[in-house]
């Protein structure tokens, strides 16, 4: 319960105080702090249903965590105190924050919902356990590295992790979605490529069932974008993504060589994303031998979703190479090496900034992926001697 009531702190700090403009205390930030909502509008109601909800786990959570003080009153009365002190820490912070706004009713509205939170955990306090201890014992001992390949495309998929839930700006996402002007052939082919691997991590990591259900399942992704700020959808991406699952479940899946097939198609559709359009020009730009410049550059919000992107393609081909039965070492030489060449390649491409981080971010995730590997088998051997000196069943 602590680590998932870390997690959920941390969650609320992120949502909090993203995008992360801080700046001075404004000269009058006491005064904004205690100002009240001048009129309880759509806006204002909205805004106190997010924050209630968003602190409804915090104090779920920390209760449940406190559950045996000794003291009956220190599980409802330290975590409303908790969700108080985090609640108006953060408010304080937002003062500093642009462009985020700051006010007592939002503080009010936390505890509020930190308070309906802790009610219910003492109401269903059996029901929550049993949940969490199910949950805790259905994961898996030694996670496997593909796992971490998953987290990568995840992030990448929702992040910022930031609602943007307006009308208007929705209404305008799906305006543009149904007015692009045509249907793109070989986005639709890198999205079908990036799912089959996806259902292929799902396979590897959960029964045939659960995993296929999980894909279909993970398709509300692509749409819930819609909520995201500054994130969208296209119909190109989405027709791929459906492809790429169908694909597997009718005849990847099933495939005798399913992992060089997988392995062949990665590798192409990272060519093809790292050339595309193929519009090259006959000046060369200067190439940049300085790692991870272009993402600085590129600012923290469309540049992490880029970072996330290439994290999970790069760290894919590599993966997927060595499911293939080629190792470790030489997917990521080779990969690394490819990486390079499509780079300087790229100084003749419009648009692209050519650097050395490509073939960087490539050895380093190949050995985070060994070194997760090793984790994972370290795990299964443990748990494994466990269980033939132990080999009684668990309570």
């Amino acid at each position: 319960m602590a680590r998932a009531l870390l997690i959920v702190t941390l969650l609320i700090l992120y949502g909090c105080l993203y995008p992360f403009h801080f700046h001075a205390f404004p000269p009058d930030a006491w005064r904004i702090f205690w100002q009240w909502p001048a009129k309880i509008d759509t806006f204002t109601l909205r805004d106190a249903l997010l924050n209630i909800v968003m602190y409804l786990p915090f104090g779920t959570l920390a209760f449940l965590a406190m559950r045996r003080a000794r003291n009956r009153w220190m599980p409802l009365l330290l975590p409303l105190v908790s969700a108080l002190f985090l609640s108006t820490a953060v408010e304080f912070l937002q003062l500093t924050d642009f462009p985020r706004m700051s006010s007592v009713f939002d503080v009010a509205c936390n505890v509020t919902g930190a308070a309906i939170g802790i009610a219910a955990a003492r109401a269903y306090t059996d029901s929550l356990l049993r949940v969490a201890v199910r949950t805790e014992n259905r994961l898996p001992q030694a996670p496997s590295p593909c796992l971490m390949l998953l987290g990568l495309w995840l992030a990448y998929q929702v992040f910022p992790l930031f609602p943007s839930i307006s009308f208007y700006v929705i209404r305008t996402k799906v305006r543009i979605l149904f007015s692009q002007p045509s249907f793109s052939l070989s986005e639709a082919a890198v999205a079908a490529v990036e799912w089959l691997f996806v259902a292929a991590i799902l396979r590897m990591s959960f029964p045939a069932t659960s995993s296929r259900r999980l894909s279909a399942a993970l398709l509300l992704l692509l749409p819930s974008r819609f909520l995201l700020l500054g994130r969208s959808m296209s119909l190109s991406e989405f027709t791929g993504a459906v492809a790429g699952c169908i694909v597997w479940w009718l005849w990847i899946e099933r495939a005798t060589h399913a992992a060089v097939v997988l392995a062949g198609l990665m590798v192409v559709a990272l060519i093809h994303i790292e050339l595309s359009p193929y519009r090259f020009s006959a000046t060369p730009r200067a190439f940049s031998w300085i790692p991870f410049a272009g993402f600085i550059e590129t600012g923290p919000d469309w540049g992490a979703v880029v970072f996330l992107r290439k994290s999970f393609w790069y760290g894919g081909a590599i993966w997927s190479l060595r499911q293939a039965g080629a190792g470790y070492f030489k997917p990521a030489l080779g990969i690394s090496l490819l990486l390079a060449v499509l780079e300087w390649v790229q100084r003749y491409l419009p648009g692209r900034t050519p650097e050395i981080t490509d073939p960087v971010l490539a050895i380093v995730l190949a050995l985070f992926l060994y070194l997760f590997q090793q984790y994972s088998e370290s795990v299964s051997t443990a748990v494994r001697k466990r269980k033939l000196l132990d080999p009684s069943p668990a309570g």
